[in-house]
């Protein structure tokens, strides 16, 4: 779901949507790995 409403933001054509999105697709991963990380 995720990746899915990511690659509908990409086609936005506003920068700051963008800009918003990547960051928050960064933390996602960050927060992802991090927790795969506690578990292992």
């Amino acid at each position: 779901m995720v990746a899915v409403g990511f690659v509908l933001v990409i086609h936005e054509h506003d920068l700051v949507v963008q800009v918003i999105a990547s960051l928050t697709w960064i933390v996602v991963m960050i927060v992802t790995l991090w927790i795969i990380g506690k578990k292992s």
